[in-house]
This record gives C-alpha cells, structure tokens and sequence, in this order.
C-alpha cells in the first residue's frame, strides 16, 4: 500500500458528501429519506477506513503527536474560525442569532471546549453541542484506544468492544468532555477496520455476492429505520445499528471499487472530495454553523422550513463548490495549509 487506493478516497468521497447531504435535511416533515440512508453508513466508514490504515510503527508518543497534528489542530482551527465569524456578527451585525446556532460568544467557548456532538447528550447544564466537530476528537480518542490495545494479544478485540459497551451505557447517565465515550464506541469500528486489513479485505476485487447481500441488509435497515449515531451512542433499533453500519460500509467499499475500475467524471469528483475529506468536512461545519443556510434565505426569500426541499436543491451544490474552493485555497495559504496540509500527505487514509 505504497501509493494511495483509489477506491479508498472514492469511498471517503461518497461518504464526505453523505454527510454535508445528511446534515442539509430534505423531505417533507420528520421523514427525511437522505437521512435514513446516509446515516447508517456515513460516519461509521471513516472509523472503518482509519482503522484500515492504523500503523504501529514509531513510539506512541511520536503517534498522538501526529493524530493530534492531524485531528485536533483541524479542530482548534475550525472553532477559531467560526469564533472570529461570531466575533464579526456580534460588532456589524448586532448579534449572534439566528445567524449562528449560538446565542453568544461565551455559549461558543463551552461548547468548543466541552466538544458535545448533540443536544441529546446529558451534559451539563448549559453547555450547547459544539455539532459535528465531535467526529475529530472521538476519531483521536478511537485511534489512541485501538493503537493502546495492540499489546494485548488476544484480548485486544474483547477490551476494545467491552469499553464500547461500557461507554453506551454511561453515557445514559452523563458525557464526558472531548467525546471520549463516543470515540470508544468509534475504537470498536476503528479494531473491525484493522481485521478487514489482517484479512486482506483490501486487496480483494468486487464482489457482486458481498455487494448483493450488503445491499440486502441496507434496504431492510433503511425499511425499518435501523441508524446508527456514534455521537449519540445510539445503536439503532434492536441494537442492530452496528451490523448495519458494517455492511452499508462494506457497501459503499464496493461500489466505490467498481467506480473506480473506469477514469470517469464522477471517479475523478469523489477522489478529490475523499482526498480532501477532512478539509471539506470543516469549511462544510463553518457553513452549517455559522448560518449559511439563513444567508440563503436572506437572499432568496426560500424559508428553509416551509421549502426545505427546494432549500437542499440550491444549498448543496454551494456547499460543495464553496468547499472545493475552500481545498484550493488552503493548500496555498499558510495558516489552512498548517492546519489540513501539515506536512506531505501520508500515503494511507487516516482521516
């Protein structure tokens, strides 16, 4: 695996864009089809796939310093920036709301610190979700956890898949700051992703036996409105979540092979928003956070309640043409480049 897997950024694409659709909500009251679909699958795969690459080599320090230089600066980043947008609605625009999610300026600086992904959690009084920047501190938390238990031998899948049930369970009663539970139930799909690479999952062709019954199970799940929410450390209905978080993982994997066997537009489109996934994922939460969609409104007269159909046809093309140009400019300037770009690009998918 000396040069990035086509098929691999092919599928980060797919479910990069999964998540900005997932979060742009569509259909008509609570039924939301895109949300029922991408929501077994869009999180989970990432999990998956950094397990799929997790390296042992070096220290374990020289390991967290490099997680934290890929995870967590993207995220003090992405806080700083949206803290400077309040910052600007406060002084020109005579507040904070509605243009943002946050009331105030102190309500941001708990939430970015706290790092609570949803306002299900039972977290402190007043503390506000920081929303889907949850994923880069439970990533961190996950890959830590899993490279820890590498010394264990045989024990490593059980402790690994014992705290994941040990996190679901408390976080009934409370969550913790920095997702710490919700990376340990994100450590047990990062462990599934280190098995698919044992197994030589990777280097296998498609499958159209695998990819039938993966999409067997992801139309049943779909029926009955089997999700997953790693934030939420919610396991779906019957806890059968998980399962059908591999699968319709293993089902993006495959069809993302057969896009990939073909230089196409399309293969060409999902690589670059793959290769660029933790990038876009950031300028897609400043957008949805900070008010975009209210923007939007502003200037279109679309109310994204009563017209959130024709709101999610205008809103996701900006978002992924924004995003795009957002990839272009933070390779060429210095603080986003630090920030996303660090050094060269590993040859491996660890985020």
């Amino acid at each position: 695996m000396g040069k990035r897997i086509d098929f691999i950024d092919v599928a980060k694409g797919i479910a990069v864009i999964s998540i900005i659709m997932g979060h742009l909500k569509f259909g008509q009251g609570s039924f939301d089809p895109i949300w029922r679909l991408v929501f077994q699958y869009h999180v989970p795969i990432f999990f998956i796939v950094a397990g799929c690459f997790l390296s042992n080599r070096g220290t374990m320090l020289e390991f967290i310093r490099d997680k934290a230089r890929r995870l967590l600066v993207p995220y003090v980043y992405t806080c700083a920036v949206m803290f400077l947008i309040l910052l600007c609605y406060r002084n020109f625009l005579g507040g904070t709301n509605p243009p943002s999610l946050f009331p105030g300026m102190r309500a941001y600086v708990v939430a970015a610190c706290y790092g609570a992904g949803s306002d299900l959690s039972p977290v402190p009084e007043g503390v506000l979700p920081i929303g889907a920047l949850w994923y880069l501190e439970a990533l961190f938390v996950a890959l830590i956890e899993v490279r820890l238990a590498t010394g264990l031998g045989r024990w490593q899948g059980p402790i690994v898949f014992a705290l994941a049930v040990v996190a679901c369970v408390s976080a009934r009663t409370f969550f913790l700051p920095f997702n710490i539970q919700s990376g340990l139930l994100g450590g047990a799909f990062v462990y599934l992703g280190t098995l698919f690479r044992s197994w030589g999952l990777l280097e296998k062709p498609f499958d159209s036996k695998v990819a039938l019954v993966c999409a067997a199970i992801s139309a049943l799940a779909y029926y009955f409105d089997i999700t997953i929410s790693i934030t939420r450390l919610f396991l779906g209905r019957w806890y059968l979540g998980p399962l059908v978080a591999v699968t319709s993982s293993v089902l993006v994997l495959q069809i993302s092979q057969l896009i990939s066997q073909r230089e196409s537009i399309l293969k060409k489109v999902l690589e670059f928003y793959g290769a660029n996934s933790l990038a876009v994922f950031c300028a897609h939460l400043v957008l949805l956070n900070m008010g975009f969609k209210y923007m939007l409104f502003r200037l279109t007269g679309i109310d994204p309640v009563a017209s959130r159909n024709a709101m999610f046809c205008l809103n996701l093309p900006l978002q992924l043409i924004i995003t795009a140009l957002f990839v272009v400019v933070a390779k060429k300037a210095p603080l986003a480049k630090a920030a996303f770009y660090p050094s060269k690009r590993p040859k491996r998918a660890d985020a």
